[in-house]
């Protein structure tokens, strides 16, 4: 059985990705002006979502699932980018919206949090086992 914290790890995951959906779909209309007014097309917003969520799923296979150490720090990095880019989504307000903004926000705090677990002592030794069933902690 996957440790704790991997099952909130995907929890909290699958959560950050349904915000995504939802944001998307009520912004709908605002997107659709912003990528009008950049010479874009809605195909573009939503061609760029699925590739995000396909490749967002391939990572929490390959990290909840397969217990891949590399997926592991892909994903450490993606998440950290998406934290340094963080504070420059506040400067979008004016264009998308406060909402669209703190949703996104929102999403990119989870994914952080979600990585987090990662790195607990019952996740590590999970992926040191490559995802053998968690152990019961020993007192020696």
């Amino acid at each position: 059985m996957r440790p704790a914290s991997i099952q909130w790890f995907e929890r909290i995951y699958f959560a950050t990705l349904a915000i995504g959906a939802v944001n998307l779909l009520v912004h709908y209309r605002t997107l659709g002006a912003v990528m009008g007014n950049a010479g874009g097309t809605m195909a573009i917003v939503f061609t760029s979502f699925f590739a995000g969520i396909a490749i967002s799923l391939m990572f929490w296979y390959l990290v909840a699932r397969r217990a891949s150490t590399i997926a592991k720090w892909f994903l450490v990095v993606l998440v950290v980018i998406g934290l340094i880019g963080l504070p420059g989504g506040f400067n979008m307000t004016d264009t998308l919206g406060i909402t669209y903004v703190a949703l996104g926000a929102l999403s990119t705090l989870l994914q952080a949090a979600a990585t987090a677990l990662l790195f607990t002592p019952e996740s590590r030794r999970w992926f040191a086992d490559k995802g053998a069933p968690a152990r019961p902690e020993t007192f020696e």
